[in-house]
């Protein structure tokens, strides 16, 4: 296994206790108002981050968004843990109308306001009042909160800018937005009714769990109930070789309470050069001693099976061309500083009847020449392929 994904599962190894209530389920120890959570001996914090119009972008458009994305991706570090996570949740009447509502200000058009906001109750009672939010995770080891904010910062400096590069809009959620998703996943249907104070909760002595906690778990063989609900958990253990750019966008689409989390776990580019050519190696060390295997059974003409091929069998053959015959790197064939061409090797002598047939008088010079000793090799005939 890869040392840095090593690692990070040791750190996230915990001797497991039975939990004796239902606040002791959540895993969360401490919170801190600008949104830090610590969970075991690593520090959190979650952003949020508007969508984009992927769907209806043009080709062009879509493979710089690709691209865009990828360098995304490739700009995290390699010490923390990402997670994509992509919450359904039912909004409540009262954040609906606060948020999305026009208010009535008695100036003659609230006729007009009145049946705007009726047309966009009917299109949300349509869609049993599901919204969707798009939110990134970011979890990693630091010795205390003082370290932790600072590194959170310089994160979320640079995902607000790579997402900008997007066209989405990325903003950090402070303790009571984070309380606020976690209380309507464990309560649903009761999204109206979560009220947090951290001041007014530090002055009373109370556990932040007993805002978000549902009223009792119980666990299962392949199901879940939290309170008066039923919950299942499902994992894709494994991807098919070919997946289109919507299955994200087709999983989620659901009208139901549902989160979609994908787990990102960055790896240096030397472990994972590291890591491809070990497996490269191991592919040819099978290859070699299937054919070993072969010509001790005389079979000298035996044709390597497709499942000992190599994933890549061209850029295989191009690497394997480019260290035997010394090509040049893509970006030039220009030596550094200090460096040197690397000498030929000059052919062995030929022996057996194959000398004869190459050496032979110097043209010109008759048998003079095959007296003196001085022969003349011909040059091999030249094949020119062509495409």
């Amino acid at each position: 296994m890869i040392k840095s994904i090593k690692t990070i599962m040791r750190q996230d190894r915990e001797p497991y206790r039975v939990p004796r209530r239902v606040q002791d389920v959540i895993p969360i120890q401490c919170v801190w108002p600008d949104g830090i959570f610590k969970v075991g001996i690593k520090f959190s914090k979650t952003y949020r981050f508007t969508d984009i119009n992927y769907k209806v972008a043009s080709r062009e458009d879509k493979e710089t968004m690709f691209l865009a994305y990828s360098e995304l991706l490739n700009g995290l570090d390699s010490a923390a843990t990402t997670k994509l996570t992509i919450c359904n949740r039912r909004q409540s009447q009262a954040d609906f109308e606060q948020s999305v509502l026009m208010s009535m200000r008695g100036d003659g058009l609230d006729k007009y306001r009145q049946e705007y906001n009726q047309m966009l109750i009917d299109k949300a009672t349509g869609a049993n009042g599901i919204i969707q939010e798009k939110l990134v995770t970011v979890t990693v080891y630091k010795r205390d909160i003082e370290d932790a904010r600072a590194y959170f910062t310089r994160i979320g400096a640079d995902l607000t800018a790579r997402f900008a590069a997007l066209g989405s809009k990325c903003v950090e959620l402070d303790a009571a937005d984070r309380l606020r998703i976690l209380h309507d996943f464990y309560r649903a249907g009761d999204e109206g009714s979560f009220h947090f104070d951290m001041a007014d909760m530090a002055r009373k002595g109370h556990d932040f769990k007993d805002y978000i906690c549902p009223d009792g778990i119980e666990k299962h063989s392949d199901y879940l109930k939290l309170g008066d609900r039923y919950c299942r958990v499902l994992f894709l253990k494994d991807y098919a070789n070919y997946i289109q750019d919507e299955i994200v966008a087709d999983l989620t689409d659901l009208n139901r309470n549902m989160m979609l989390s994908i787990d990102i776990l960055s790896v240096p580019t030397d472990e994972a050069v590291r890591e491809v050519e070990n497996r490269l190696l191991g592919v040819e060390t099978n290859i070699t001693n299937w054919q070993r295997r072969q010509n001790q059974n005389n079979n000298f003409s035996a044709i390597v099976p497709y499942r000992l091929r190599p994933p890549h069998p061209r850029h295989q053959k191009q690497s394997q061309a480019g260290r035997t015959c010394g090509a040049v790197p893509p970006g030039g064939g220009h030596l550094g500083r200090g460096e040197r061409p690397a000498e030929k090797e000059r052919p062995g002598p030929v022996r057996g009847p194959a000398a004869a047939a190459l050496h032979r008088p110097r043209p010109g010079r008759g048998a003079q020449g095959a007296a003196d000793g001085r022969t003349h090799q011909r040059p091999g005939p030249h094949f020119h392929l062509k495409n």
